[in-house]
């Protein structure tokens, strides 16, 4: 990419750094246009790049990016349209949280991995879950509060709930204390998640 083309994409809001050579990275989208295609040079997002950006409606993710890190399109309430590259292999934690108007995905064959509350709180009613899937991390579609029907791979670990004792020793009033943490499903809070006792 010449630096004249770089340029072009920073007049857009596409703030886009090269950390390496030959490596270009997404590092954070400060445009206005609803609708983002984010260009084939680049190979990395950067966590958070998206995040809360409440007018973004779809989004178009290049081929050769492999991972969406933590919390990409955080609180992105207005997207609705993610096209995902074939080359994905990790979703990570929060990465989609509160897309509550993103109703369908289309997930890659070869991804691998969905990172805790990848999905919490999107507008899914049905899902495919590819078989390259390993694993589905703690409460990855929780609240999805319309998913009813999921097709998962037949291998595939999926986070259960659980509640964990701990020994807590306060730094004021002494201790140990028995405390309980919560551990959430991957569906919890999901009438898929009801219906199969997968919560």
């Amino acid at each position: 990419m010449t630096p004249m083309e770089l340029g072009d994409y920073w007049d857009r809001g596409y703030i886009i750094e090269k950390p390496k050579k030959n490596v270009y990275s997404f590092e954070r989208y400060e445009g206005t246009e609803p609708d983002v295609v984010i260009p084939d040079c680049v190979s990395i997002i950067a966590k958070s790049a998206f995040a809360k950006k409440q007018y973004l409606q779809s989004v178009v993710i290049p081929e050769g990016i492999t991972e969406i890190p933590d919390k990409a399109f955080y609180g992105c309430t207005a997207l609705r349209r993610v096209v995902l590259p074939s080359t994905l292999k990790v979703i990570g934690d929060s990465a989609f949280t509160g897309c509550r108007l993103l109703e369908s995905i289309t997930f890659p064959q070869g991804l691998c991995y969905i990172g805790c509350d990848a999905f919490c709180g999107c507008g899914f009613r049905k899902l495919v879950i590819p078989d390259s899937v390993g694993t589905i991390s703690a409460g990855a579609f929780r609240c999805c509060v319309s998913l009813t029907d999921v097709s998962l791979p037949a291998d595939v670990k999926i986070a259960r709930s659980y509640r964990e004792e701990i020994m807590y020793q306060h730094p004021m009033s002494g201790g140990p204390y028995p405390v309980e943490i919560p551990h959430n499903g991957a569906f919890l809070d999901t009438p898929f998640g009801k219906e199969n006792g997968m919560e």
